[in-house]
């Protein structure tokens, strides 16, 4: 998934033909492996595949214009924090195996209209449909509507390494080989790219994730869009390292800062 993590941009533009009979299985596949859809918490995301009747180009809310898609993805779940996070991990693996396989995506949250989402089963009163996905095949041209949102968005653009990074005691992290693993979280995706992740190492190389919030935002979509990218940080984070122990820290480093929120740990069993 190193490669899939590198290479993925999000796709606003499609060439409108269906996925293939071969692509369409192993999706469906994957979604049905619940094992797939639990996150880090607990959480058990829904993710329905959806295929489009009529393609056409819409703009969904505020994040751009939409071409061509065949098909979307639509998540729901509990509308709190820890949910949250588990959706951004559970979708983000879904969209790096998609990459894998030559199905591109966007990731598409905020302000977009839920009422135009049709679903079998409607989330129930505590649920909510924080992120939806079109999937299919990229279009050979990008539109140039594509390059101005990816613009807006500052897609193509990431905070400075020692930003993100830190050592519990040196505050610069030195080491090489880790330095490699955590590029591949440097280069995560985020809502309009505000990259919230800050991550201090100890010396035992456990790796502590806190929130940098950045001040309002998000405050009127009704969820935490925030800690979502929480998540897809700490599926990069995995993914880089193969290290997947989860756990809650009870010693307090003298480099946190005072901004920060923590949120969880992850080591080696």
């Amino acid at each position: 998934m190193k490669k899939a993590m590198l290479n993925r941009k999000s796709e606003r533009t499609y060439n409108g033909i269906p996925l293939s009979e071969e692509h369409e299985k192993k999706l469906m596949a994957y979604l049905d492996d619940e094992k797939n859809r639990i996150g880090i918490n607990g959480h058990t995301i829904a993710i329905y595949y959806q295929k489009v009747v009529t393609q056409k180009s819409e703009k969904i809310g505020t994040y751009g214009i939409i071409k061509k898609a065949p098909a979307y993805l639509i998540t729901v779940c509990k509308n709190n924090s820890e949910a949250m996070l588990d959706c951004g991990y559970v979708f983000e693996k879904l969209v790096l195996y998609l990459e894998s396989i030559g199905i591109a995506t966007c990731w598409l949250g905020g302000t977009f209209n839920r009422n135009k989402i049709n679903l079998v089963e409607s989330p129930a009163q505590d649920e909510i449909i924080p992120i939806i996905s079109p999937v299919g095949y990229s279009a050979r041209k990008k539109a140039m509507m594509d390059h101005l949102f990816r613009k807006m968005a500052h897609s193509d653009s990431r905070k400075d390494f020692d930003f993100l990074f830190y050592d519990h005691e040196k505050t610069v992290i030195e080491d090489i080989n880790l330095k490699k693993q955590l590029a591949y979280v440097r280069v995560a995706p985020s809502a309009s790219n505000q990259q919230p992740w800050r991550v201090l190492i100890d010396s035992a190389k456990n790796a502590h994730f806190y929130i940098h919030r950045t001040p309002g935002y998000g405050d009127k979509l009704g969820y935490d869009i925030q800690m979502i990218d929480m998540g897809i940080a700490l599926c990069h984070y995995e993914l880089a390292t193969g290290r997947k122990h989860y756990f809650v820290k009870t010693e307090q480093f003298t480099t946190e800062k005072e901004h920060w929120n923590y949120v969880i740990s992850v080591g080696l069993r």
